[in-house]
């Protein structure tokens, strides 16, 4: 299936920048946040980007199902 085989090729390199983005925009967009007092944006900020890093590993962990 073309599907898988785009999966097992370009799925790793994906969810591992997925990861290093989410979790670069988490430490330093968040630390913005909170020093200027937006306590709205800092939540939201916070709760998408553990969202991102979480639908990585599952990613990441499906990745490593299919390629057995």
């Amino acid at each position: 299936m073309p599907i898988l085989k785009f999966f097992k090729e370009y799925f790793d390199f994906v969810v591992a920048l997925l990861f290093i983005i989410s979790s670069l925009f988490l430490y330093f967009d968040a630390k913005e946040y909170q020093k200027k007092g937006m306590q709205k944006e800092y939540k939201f900020c916070r709760f998408f980007m553990y969202l991102y890093i979480v639908i990585a590993i599952v990613g990441y962990v499906l990745y490593l199902k299919l390629e057995v």
